[in-house]
């Protein structure tokens, strides 16, 4: 509350002293200046951009770096030329990463801040990321076998 007091006060104290009176030097009233120089202001073209995303290649080894440290995706997600969009929780203390083209969904990790040259390994019994090539080699296989017919071995 006393903050508030205080920055209001300052702030009338502005309106009615400082920029209220005449100048000694340039005798003229801050106020009335200002609001001339406004019509002439433009916006920086700089600080109007739209952040762009942080975006970073996925290596031969699945692997993204991200401040310092080596994040890794899942298995497969290697492409020549393709990226990772970034997305940073400050406050859950996470790291998400997606695909730049598609925007399909990678991995999330823990962010980590306080050390640097960490290789941050996907959980390796994450249901998600376990490795899906037997089960796809089995369907075959028995795809293979039902299309004999009734055959009996």
């Amino acid at each position: 509350m006393i903050e508030f007091s205080i920055n209001s006060e300052g702030l009338a104290w502005l309106d009615r002293t400082a920029n209220a009176k005449i100048h000694d030097t340039t005798k003229m009233v801050p106020d009335y200046v200002f609001a001339d120089e406004v019509k002439h202001l433009k916006a920086d073209p700089l600080l109007s951009e739209p952040v762009l995303p942080k975006t970073a290649a996925i290596r031969k080894s699945n692997v993204v770096p991200y401040r310092q440290n080596r994040y890794e995706v899942p298995k497969g997600t290697y492409m020549p030329g393709r990226c990772a969009r970034i997305e940073v929780d400050e406050t859950e203390r996470k790291v998400r990463f997606y695909d730049s083209n598609t925007s399909k969904f990678l991995v999330e990790h823990m962010l980590e801040t306080n050390e640097v040259g960490r290789f941050i390994q996907i959980p390796k019994n994450a249901d998600r990321f376990k490795e899906t090539k037997y089960d796809s080699l089995k369907v075959k296989v028995l795809d293979g076998f039902g299309r004999l017919g009734g055959y009996a071995w």
